[in-house]
């Protein structure tokens, strides 16, 4: 009885002090304490040197410390776990592609689900290209199909479970491409189809960039939006299928329930590090494509691609 009239006298005092202007304790503004930026990945790519300049810009417009930290591994999974594992403050803020608010949710991870993360900005998307060797007489699936009816292709990529690889096979199915065989490789780039590893190989553009700039090697497909400028005479995967345009990205994501003043000074801290040149060069350079995805548009954007996803997952079973 006496707890509850001394908690009873406490509310009263803070209600009178209240309303006769004495200064109550406000909320700390975010953020309050360092930040983390946590990547899935090795250091290096240009999803992570943007996170870093993010950072670096979350430092710069608060005057508190944030920093990149890289936790590779189970194809950011580890990385995501750990974000989970912390509380939803903002505090520890995930830096993710496609496979971990959609792919591991969609396979049953034990414990990233569908609503483990909310996204903050979706802000990046990677350039996936298929290549052949340039005297190879396809420019195009269309012609690619008619080639291997006489001649099965071999197909190279980065891992039969990846999404790019799985949407691939599945359009190789749909227009009827013969294939010989089909094989993942650690690293897919000029070798892999000049030195006749694979026929045709799917690929980050930038590891094929050198033979491209020499003409040795061709792109018949992009897996992309909108046509590459470097490959303009490649067309996207969309346009040769008929189908929506598919391409992987990146963005910020937080656990489920971090407060909206926290999203909404990521996005205004994400929003100034894309307005500089230098992240604009960064992209230009990486043959990337920066947009800017928040709030409904971003929830929207994740969900379709979720719905996306899960019909070539159950496809390829």
């Amino acid at each position: 009885m006496k707890g509850i009239i001394r908690r009873t006298l406490l509310g009263a005092a803070l209600t009178a002090a209240t309303l006769s202007g004495m200064a109550v304790p406000a909320l700390a503004e975010y953020p309050d304490r360092p930040v983390k930026f946590i990547y899935g990945f090795p250091p290096g790519d240009i999803d992570e040197l943007l996170m870093r300049m993010i950072a670096d810009k979350m430092t710069e417009m608060t005057g508190v410390p944030a920093a990149v930290i890289d936790k590779p591994g189970g194809a950011a999974s580890v990385a995501a776990v750990s974000v989970l594992e912390q509380p939803a403050d903002g505090a520890t803020v995930g830096g993710f592609a496609l496979s971990v608010p959609i792919v591991h949710p969609l396979r049953g991870h034990e414990v990233l689900k569908k609503d483990s993360f909310e996204p903050v900005a979706i802000f990046l998307s990677y350039p996936m290209i298929l290549v052949t060797k340039s005297d190879n007489p396809f420019n195009n699936f269309a012609e690619l199909k008619t080639h291997s009816e006489t001649t099965p292709i071999s197909f190279g990529h980065f891992g039969d479970g990846a999404l790019p690889t799985l949407v691939t096979m599945q359009t190789f199915k749909d227009l009827g491409v013969q294939l010989k065989g089909a094989a993942a490789f650690d690293e897919v780039n000029c070798g892999t189809v000049l030195n006749g590893d694979a026929d045709v190989a799917l690929t980050n553009i930038q590891t094929v960039l050198p033979c491209l700039t020499s003409g040795e090697v061709k792109a018949i497909a992009s897996m992309t939006e909108q046509r590459l400028p470097m490959t303009p005479d490649a067309a996207t995967y969309a346009e040769q299928t008929g189908s929506e345009p598919l391409y992987l990205w990146f963005g910020l994501f937080v656990k489920s329930g971090t407060p909206q003043e926290v999203k909404d000074k990521l996005i205004e801290v994400t929003t100034a590090t894309l307005e500089t040149e230098e992240a604009k060069a960064l992209a230009a350079q990486g043959n990337a494509t920066l947009f800017m995805k928040t709030g409904a548009d971003a929830v929207s954007f994740v969900d379709g691609y979720y719905q996306r996803v899960e019909k070539i997952l159950a496809a390829a079973q």
